[in-house]
Order: structure tokens, then sequence, then C-alpha cells
């Protein structure tokens, strides 16, 4: 705590034991005995506490003297642990007591005192704030990990005590006419203990206050449904009289279905077996997927809701999510769902700033609930996804506790989401974790990666799946007669079977629909199910008799229930009742006494089931089966779900405007499916970029993807080009960061953009553009096309006078001509990029621009330097882009550096450092998914490792990386890692192998003209005919080596180049032939011997007649 004398002892024992001296945590005090002695020590402060009572407290099963011998090593590591410990324990042979004059504070103790001064006070408002600060200083039970009986009995007490404080503090502020701040309180008594009726009955009340009987609908509905599934009992009457009130009962109410809304478990003992099986073997340690799956219907979410439900009375975290087929799915939607479950609140407010911040990419509002995270970085690279996915599986696993998550419908689930669950099940494979998933198997298209996740976790011993068959005759006997709370006739028995052929929701929606005729009039069962029905047919799988059934029940709704039931039927997915209202015709907006009558009518009908909050609503409702929505929406003509598509976009833009992100895909999904294409497209445009931002690529090109396809069908217009444009824009990056640099549409998307830049666009965006593109070139590469981009960036920049922009032009270009060997013309860039450069200035375009441009002109001007003959400088601007990468928060950077320094230790044939940089770089980019570095650093680990002598392992890491470098589309830099794996078979004694490598990269350099290497390439092959016994070979090689050094001015390759020769001319016995060029080459150097070949030619001059 903040203003706390220095030296204090804080000690928190409310929701989790922390203890803080001067500041700074205490982590030693970590068993639970220690803690619970220590609590008990704290919570009895007021007088000495006996040692053989606390033995006998402590140790109830062991005999006195195993007790006290527990008891003095307690206390002994107590003393130990706890800082300065005679300040607060005074210990003697016979007592043990807290010492209440040491410097501490006891949040059990400030909680008290708070509910003592609110009893004292006189004064209302100092009632209230005592009430207010007792109440914020319960942070939860007492030690809730412990079980000791007399801790329990504390807890309960303390517990009570909160209570009474909400009760109390709700009245005050209702008398103060503050209802919607005693909404929120009584809101949290609920939470506290929901099945605690008054509580239910006060928040009715009070959303009645403040004139929202909506609400207060759905706390009714929570009510009954926890009442009837916890404790088997109705509302008592005081609640059901509020509830009555509320519903205006003066108007006419539709008659309710009287059956029981669940029944047990019937058929389903295997299964059940199963799941328990799999949550036994997650909670050793060893997480699984399990899928339950089956046609629609088969109670797969009865299932798995009943297992959600178990594991909640056995005390362990839980958690539930759904996807939809329609209606516009979110990206990661359903792990936005899991982790705002109440289980999860205290990870989030407590999960380290820097994860917390990834996590606020899926959950904005922890950003204003903690005030002191930033907002998480723009989200460009793919690199990034790594690290956001880490940040979600740390919030899961934060508490360290079994953990069960549900999830229904995956058959509809994002690929991303998938892909997330995957990464949590491999990087978390000793975490206890149960991932229980409804599938319904004939929804399941072809192709989907939800095949690919299950094949693969399969391999891993990590899958079951548990298939739901349909119910026997006996069995659907049995449900039926559970649900009617009476036994069947075997007439009507068999009628039901028959009818719905034991699919459980057909025997349930049956037998809600008949409750009310008796058996007499059963008949809608039977054959006169086929009659004709008043609503068209509609387009559905259902079988007819039950398709009959379902829409005879929608047909008996009251005018008002039938048209929610249609707006629920379009929203296509959980809805809050503020979007049901806002998409009601305008003329109907405002009669809340029609909508919460309604609302209450599908309610009873069980047509609805209320869900609970989904992070944009605080209570929302769902249909209690999909089959039902979708009975509600086919029924409905072309033109009627047409209008009701576009009512329900602009309903969701009223209600959630400011909280756009979470709904953008919906919106988008209803103003197509209203004929409105425009608002259609920006909707989809904005939902890929928050699918961006949350990492979820695949989901954000797919949107754009659709994006354009609904521009094609529109005549094209300056209006259409300009959103064209913004979607090629953010197309271009996503394709490249997904699909590598040889993918053709990699480049259509840059080049479109350019074309529609150069038309409409500004001079940001068209530099954003041909930034891109010129990159795309670069790598892949193409340097005619990369350079006529790049001296078009130039211009741009220097139009626009951009001191920043002119920074980023000339770094690309000074990467281009450097491997266009122009060696002086790279230099002279660099140079001036990095004169311009300040970190503080241009920190944030390692965020624009993926890359930090002093780390790239740093890495770029030492490699330059290399080739130019000045190693000293060279290893100087290495470590400089080391030092400037290691300052930024951004990984691409420091790959970049490190993967540069190895090469600078491979130049100097310094395989210690080489392979320690090179293993740097394959952390980070194992870790953020660098394919690209991975590639490149996994080849110089292997070249160092064949250099100090184990030749298998390097080899393997050589081949490797050269498949990885394939499947990322790139060829820059392939032509010199392929003649340096030439050489490597030269040294292992196989020159011939090498002698069939070299021209292959001697090739590839001509077709890919990265020539800064040029030089380098022909002095190793001449190195493979000299150890080939091909001289004469050798020495032309190494003469055209020199050559072109001399001509590129690459004095480093010259001077190698020339060593070499002189080599080969010393075991011919021409060694002063050599001389003149050894004169030549060394007169551009100092006296400093930096490189192996610098000490070679000055001992060969010396060696030379």
């Amino acid at each position: 705590m903040d203003g706390t004398v220095p030296g204090t002892l804080e000690i928190q024992l409310l929701g989790e034991f922390r203890l803080c001296y001067d500041n700074q945590p205490v982590t030693q005090l970590n068993t639970p005995r220690l803690q619970t002695l220590l609590a008990y020590l704290l919570l009895h402060r007021g007088a000495p506490q006996s040692r053989q009572q606390i033995a006998y407290l402590f140790w109830p099963d062991s005999s006195d003297s195993q007790a006290r011998t527990n008891l003095r090593n307690t206390i002994f590591q107590l003393r130990n642990t706890l800082p300065t410990a005679d300040r607060y324990l005074q210990v003697d042979s016979q007592t043990i007591q807290w010492r209440g004059d040491g410097p501490f504070t006891l949040d059990v103790a400030e909680f008290e005192a708070a509910l003592q001064e609110a009893q004292d006070a006189s004064v209302t408002q100092a009632k209230r704030t005592a009430l207010e600060r007792a109440i914020e200083r319960y942070g939860g039970d007492l030690l809730p990990g412990s079980y000791e009986d007399w801790l329990l009995q504390e807890r309960e007490r303390l517990q009570q005590r909160y209570m009474a404080a909400l009760d109390q503090l709700i009245e005050l502020l209702e008398g103060q006419q503050e209802t919607r701040l005693a909404i929120d309180y009584a809101q949290r008594l609920l939470q506290r203990d929901p099945l605690r009726e008054s509580s239910y009955t006060r928040l009715m009340q009070l959303y009645a206050q403040a004139g929202d009987r909506a609400a207060a609908l759905r706390v009714y509905h929570t009510c009954t449904t926890t009442l009837a599934r916890e404790l088997g009992v109705d509302p008592d009457p005081q609640t059901q009289s509020v509830y009555e009130h509320l519903l205006n009962l003066e108007a006419p109410q539709p008659t309710v279905s009287r059956i029981r809304d669940t029944s047990p478990l019937v058929g389903r003992l295997q299964a059940w077996t199963q799941l328990q099986g799999a949550w036994r073997g997650a909670r050793r340690g060893h997480p699984t997927l399990a899928l339950v799956a089956g046609e629609a219907g088969i109670g797969k979410t009865r299932l798995v809701e009943e297992l959600v439900e178990w594991a909640h009375r056995q005390g362990t975290a839980a958690a539930t999510a759904h996807c939809y087929a329609v209606g516009g799915n979110l990206a990661l939607a359903p792990v936005q769902e899991w982790l705002r479950a109440p289980i999860f609140r205290r990870a989030r407010q407590e999960l380290e700033p820097l994860w917390a911040s990834e996590v606020a990419r899926l959950l904005p509002e922890l950003l204003m609930e903690r005030t002191e995270l930033a907002p998480p970085a723009p989200l460009l690279e793919s690199w990034q996804r790594q690290r956001f996915f880490e940040a979600l599986g740390r919030l899961l696993f934060y508490q360290n506790e079994p953990l069960l998550l549900a999830l229904d419908d995956i058959q509809w689930c994002d690929s991303d989401t998938l892909e997330w669950v995957q990464y949590l099940l491999r990087s978390y494979s000793k975490g206890r974790l149960l991932v229980v998933c409804t599938l319904r198997q004939e929804a399941l298209p072809a192709g989907h990666p939800l095949t690919t996740l299950l094949h693969q976790l399969g391999r891993s011993d990590q899958f079951i799946e548990i298939e739901l068959a349909r119910l026997t005759p006996e069995e659907t006997t049995e449900l039926a007669a559970n649900l009617l709370g009476r036994a069947l006739s075997p007439q009507l028995a068999n009628r039901i079977y028959s009818a719905t052929e034991g699919n459980p929701l057909f025997v349930v929606e049956a037998v809600r629909a008949e409750s009310s005729k008796g058996e007499k009039e059963i008949g809608m069962l039977e054959g006169d199910a086929n009659k004709e029905i008043s609503t068209p047919q509609p387009s559905t799988t259902l079988p007819p008799k039950v398709l009959a059934v379902i829409q005879s029940r929608l047909e008996a709704l009251s005018p008002v229930a039938r048209e929610l039931a249609s707006i629920a039927g379009v929203i296509g997915r959980a809805f809050a009742v503020e979007v049901l209202a806002r998409a009601r015709p305008e003329e109907a907006r405002d009669d809340e006494d029609h909508l919460v009558q309604g609302l209450d009518e599908l309610w009873q009908q069980r047509i609805i089931r209320e869900r609970g909050a989904n992070g944009l609503a605080s209570e929302t409702y769902d249909f209690t089966h999909d089959k039902i929505r979708e009975v509600a929406y086919t029924s409905l003509s072309p033109i009627r779900r047409r209008h009701l598509h576009r009512r329900v976009a602009q309903a969701l833009e009223e209600v959630y405007a400011g909280r756009l992100d979470a709904v953008y895909a919906q919106i988008a999904t209803h103003y197509e499916a209203g004929g409105l294409p425009l608002p259609a497209i920006d909707a989809s445009y904005r939902a890929a970029q928050v699918a961006r931002q949350r990492s979820a690529f695949a989901e954000a090109i797919s949107g754009l993807h659709h994006a354009l396809s609904l521009l094609s069908s529109l005549p094209p217009t300056d209006e259409t080009r300009q959103r064209e444009l913004l979607i090629q824009a953010a197309l271009g990056p996503l394709l490249l960061a997904t699909k590598g640099y040889a993918a053709p549409e990699v480049e259509q998307a840059f080049l479109r953009a350019w074309t529609l830049c150069q038309q409409l666009g500004d001079i940001e965006q068209r530099f954003q553009v041909l930034w891109g593109l010129g990159r795309f070139y670069m790598v892949q590469p193409n340097p005619p096309r990369a350079m006529e981009v790049y001296q078009q960036l130039l211009q741009l920049a220097e139009e626009a006078t951009d001191p920043g922009l002119l920074l980023e032009a000339r770094c690309a270009l000074g990467t281009h001509r450097f491997h266009c060997a122009a060696f002086g013309e790279a230099r002279s860039y660099l140079e001036q990029t990095l004169a311009a450069y300040d970190p503080a200035q241009h920190g944030d375009h390692a965020l624009s621009f993926g890359q930090d441009p002093g780390v790239v002109a740093s890495a770029y001007l030492a490699w330059t330097l290399w080739c130019l003959g000045q190693p000293a400088a060279a290893l100087a601007y290495t470590e400089q882009a080391l030092v400037r990468a290691a300052a930024t928060d951004h990984p691409y950077s420091q790959v970049i550096a490190t993967t540069y320094a190895a090469v600078q230790q491979q130049f100097l044939n310094q395989p210690g450092g080489c392979r320690a940089y090179a293993e740097q770089s394959i952390a980070l980019a194992e870790q953020y998914g660098f394919t690209l570095w991975l590639s490149m650093a996994t080849f110089l680990r292997g070249w160092a490792l064949t250099v100090e002598g184990d030749f298998d392992a390097g080899f393997d890491d050589m081949q490797r990386s050269i498949d990885l470098y394939r499947s990322s589309g790139a060829e820059l830099g392939a032509a010199y890692f392929t003649a340096l794996l030439g050489d490597t078979f030269g040294r292992s004694g196989q020159p011939e192998v090498g002698l069939l490598l070299l021209p292959q990269a001697i090739e590839m350099l001509a077709r890919t003209q990265d020539r800064w290497c040029e030089a380098e390439l022909h002095r190793l092959h001449g190195e493979l005919y000299r150890r080939a016994d091909q001289p004469d070979e050798a020495e032309t090689a190494f003469q055209q080596a020199i050559d072109v050094a001399r001509t590129q001015q690459a004095r480093q390759w010259e001077l190698r180049s020339t060593v070499s020769l002189a080599h080969l001319y010393q075991s011919q016995g021409r060694l002063a032939e050599a001389r003149p060029a050894l004169v030549t080459a060394l007169a551009w150097f100092g006296e400093e011997n930096l490189t192996p070949e610098l000490s070679d030619a000055r001992e060969l001059l010396k060696s030379s007649p």
C-alpha cells in the first residue's frame, strides 16, 4: 500500500494470502500451514494463545507429542520467514501471541474497523463512507484455499458481516435515490449468494425504480431458473408478486405450458462416465480436448452444461463459450467469452502489465479497469501473434488450478480460436485443462480446420470423441414422463417415440406443444401433422412432424411475442434486450409494457432462456435451441427478412455506439443480408481491422476478400475506388505476413493499391503502399523493380518534406543498394539514415513499418563496411545495432540485430560467436514465428557446428534451414547460403558434392542479382576446385573473384580472394607471383589484424621471395 510507514508489515487474508514488508512482497511464507498459523495468531491477537490448544486445532489426528512437535517446527519456520519476526511474535514455552506494538496493517482489521465506524456514525454521509470503505476492503473470503474447522467458522462470520454491510449500503443508497449505484451493490450481493431469494427481489425492485423493467424481468428469469436448477423450488409468493406487478397483469396473459424445465439426464450414463474419466486425466496434468458429437437435438449441449454445473458444485473453475452459425462471428469471440468469466476476475486484475496490455486486444475494458496499462501496440506483424497467444494463455493459467472450458457448437468456431486452442494444449502440455466441445456432425463442412486440429491432438493422445446416439423407446418414455411429471400410457409413449424417433430435443418440443391438450388431442404427433400450416414452409432439415410442432408453438404466441421471436431469429445469436427493443418498429420502441410481456411470454414458453453477460450487455437471452431459431428465421418471407436485417444492423450501431469494434462483423452481415452493400463493405473493413489487431490474420484476410467481392458487384465510382484502396492497402501486408514472398496475390494486392493510390491517395498513404511493395520486391527478390519503387519512395518523401518518411526512404535505398553491391551508395544512404535517426522521434517506426530503422541501418552499415574493408568499423556498428535493438521492445528488430551479428562472426570465422548469436536469434524466431529469420539463424548455427567438428548436427541444421527458407518464398541470401553449404561439403572431405552446389549458387546470384557476395562465391568455388585437385580451375575462379571484388571496390573480398590465390601459388612454388596482388590488397588496411585473412596475407608476404 502507498503511504505506509517504512518497515511496515502489510498482511492480506481476504481473497488470497499476501504479505509485504516495506512495500516488497514476502514470498517465503508460501505453505498453507504457515499462512493459516499466521492468520490464527492475527485473528486472536488480543491475548496469548495456548500452544497446546493450537497444536490440537491444527493437528487433531496426531498424537499430543507429534502435534506439539509439528507446532514447534511450524513456529520455527514462521520465525525464520517472517521479516523482523521478534517485533511481531511473542513466543514462550506455553503460549504464542501476535504483538500489537509492531507496525503492521491487516485487511480484516481494517474491514471490521470500518464496519464499527459505520455503526457508530450518527451522520448518514459518514455511515455511507464507512460502509463503502468496508465493502471495498473485503477482497474476498478469508483464505479461500484453507478448510480448517476454526477457519470455516471465522470465514462464515466475516461473510455474513460483509453481506449485512451490502444490505445496509443498498438501503441507504435507495433512500438517497442513488438507484443505479444501489443496483451495482445489489448485483454484488447476488453474486455472493446466488440462492438468496431476497436479493433477487430487491434487485428487481431497484431496476423497476430505475425505469428498466426489462432488466427487472431478466432478474426474475434468472432467479426462477437458478432456484429450479439448484433447489428444485419455485420463487416464493413475495418474489412472484413483484414479478406480476412488473408485468402489468391487467393485460391478458398467454397460457403457460406447465411442464418441467428440465429432466435428469436420461440414457447418457456411458457418455457421462467418459467425460468424468477425461476430467480425471486432465486434473492429473494431461490436457485434453473432449468432443461430444451427434446430430442436432441429441443432447450434446445439455450433457456439457451438466458437466459444467457439476464442476461448479465441486468448486472447480469452469467457463463456457458459444459459437453461432449466423450473425457475423468475431475472431476469437469464444476465447473472449471464456476470459470474461468471473473465475478469471482475479487474473485479469493481477496479470503482469506487459501481458495484460496484450490481453487488452481481446478485453479492451482492461484499459479502463487498470489505468496503469499501456494500450497494446498496433499488431502489424505475424510474429506478434505468438506473444498475444502467450498472454492469453498466461491469464488462463494464472491461478494454476484445474480448469474446465466448454465450447458449444465448435463446427461454427472461427479458425483463430481453433489455432489458439491447439497452441494452449501444446504449450501447456502439463496444464490441468479439459476443453469440452459439442459438435453437430452434419454441419461440419469439408476442409474445416477442426479436422486438422483433431488429427494433431489425436497423435499426441490429447483428444477423445464421445458420440451420442438417439434414445431407445424406454429412454424416450422416461424422458417424456420426467417432463410431464407423470407416467405415460403405452399408447402415448409409442406415439411420442414414433414421432420423435428418440431425439431428445424433438421429445421435449413435442411434450411442450401438447402438454396442455391431454392425450386425446395428441394427434399432431401422428398423421395429421402433415396437415396444411398457415405459414410458408421454411427450408430446414427438421423432420416434418417436428417442424410442425415447433411452428405450432411459434404460431400460438401473441403477436408481440411472435414479432420479438422473428427479430431474435434474425439477430442469429445471443441478444441483448436493448438490441431487440431498438430493432422493433419505431412506433413500438418506447412501448416497454408490450416488450416486457412479450419477452416474458417467450421465456415462459421456453422459446428463449437467459444467457448471462457477454461483455457487451450485462444480461442476454438466447433461443433454447438453434433449431427453434432456424424455424423462426426461415418462416419469414424474404422481404420481411431483408427489412429486419437492416433494422438489426441499425440497432447494433445505436446500442453499441462507442463500442462498435465488437459488433462490426455482425453489422456487416446484417447490412449485406439487408441488401445494403456499401455499409456492409465499410463494416467488413472495420471488422477486418479489429481481427488484425487480435492477430486473427486469416479472419482479417477473409473479411477483406469478402468486402472486395461486394465491391465488385457495384459500378465503379470515386467512392467505391476509395473503399477499394483502403481494403487493398490493408490486404497487402496481411498476405505478405501469411503467404510469404512467392505468392502472386501479394504482388497483386500491392500493385492494385498503388494504382488506386496514384488516383486517390494522399502522400502518406502512397508512401506506405510503396514501402510495402518495395520490401516485397527486395526480399523476393526483383532488384530492378525494387530500385524503381524505392526511387519513387524517395521522391515522395522529398515532396512531403517529412523527415520521418525521408529517413525510411533512405534506409530502404541503402539496404537495396547493398544487395546490388553498390557499396558506396549504400554507405551514403545508411549514414544519412543514422544521422537523422532519433529514437525519441522515430521509435514508433518499428510499429508503423515493422522494423526499427536505426537497428536496420546500423546492421546493414556494418555489413557494408565489412565488404568495403573496414572490419573495425563494421564490428562497432554491429554492436550499435545490438544495443539499439535491446533498447526496443520489438522482437523483429532484435532478431535482425542478432542474426546479422551472427553473420559478422561467420565472416570472421569465429564459430563460437556465430553460434551464440545464432541461438539468440533462433530463440526469438521460434517464440514469435519468424520463419525467414529462423531459417537464416539455423543455417548459421549449422555452419558453426561444422567448423567446431560436429558435421552431422551441422548438416542437419543447414538442410532444415534450407527447407524453411524455401517455405517462406524468399530468395534473398539464398545464393550465399548455398555456396557456404558447398564449402562445408568441401571441408568435410566431399568437394565433389560442393562442386555440384556452387554452380547452383552462382545461377541463383545471376537470377536474383543479390551481388554483395559475388566475389566470395567465386572464391569458394575456387577453394572447392583446389580441394578437388583441379588447380587450373581454382586459379581461374580466384582470379575472377579478385576482378569482381575490385570492380565492386569490395576490399575485404578482394583481400580474401587474393590470400586464397596466394595459398594456391604457394603450393605450386609460385608464391612470388602473388606478391603484387597481396601488396595491392593490403594497401587498403591498417596495421591491425582483425580478420584471419589480414594475418594470412602478412605472413604470406613475409614468406614470399
